[in-house]
């Protein structure tokens, strides 16, 4: 087993994006916390692929003032409602 970026052989991991085998450490793998206690390996080359694959999100601050207008819309007009008496 011989780690496929820097070609090392001492602390092999598997990825688990494409099962080949990369060494410890961080200029060959990002590793995370998985169920378990089990860790999440993810080779370079498979992080560079997901990395390709993200988009630019639009512009959150926009998004972030319409959602916290549109709570404090909701919470207005929950507060406006009259309670009705209940007769018993």
């Amino acid at each position: 087993m011989v780690c496929k970026n820097c070609h090392n052989t001492e602390n092999i991991l598997v990825c688990n994006g494409c099962n080949d085998f990369v060494c410890n450490g961080n200029r060959c793998q990002m590793t995370f916390p998985h169920y378990n206690e089990q860790l999440f390996v993810v080779c370079n080359t498979c992080s560079h692929n997901v990395i390709a694959k993200l988009k630019e999100l639009p512009n959150t601050q926009s998004i972030h003032k319409s959602l916290v207008h549109l709570k404090r819309k909701i919470k207005n007009s929950h507060m406006r409602t009259k309670k009705t008496k209940t007769h018993s």
